[in-house]
């Protein structure tokens, strides 16, 4: 059982995210302030502070990302 379903698909919907911008992972990362690796570490866990740059980077809401709500 999934101890956390809200963050089930998170990956999923970053890709959905980064596809819908029209931005590559690598411009969304230089305007993140990271570097690209964080946007490829699927399976793994993005810092909060990412997770909002993200959003601002994408225009999508943090609830949507963390699978709050729908899209």
């Amino acid at each position: 059982m999934n101890k956390c379903p809200m963050i089930y698909g998170f990956w999923d919907r970053v890709d959905e995210a980064i596809a819908k911008s029209g931005k590559s992972k690598e411009q969304i990362a230089r305007l993140m302030g990271c570097e690209r690796k964080v946007l490829y570490a699927r399976g793994g866990a993005m810092h909060s502070t990412y997770v909002a740059r993200f959003c601002v980077a994408t225009g999508i809401s943090a609830d949507y990302l963390l699978g709050l709500t729908e899209g």
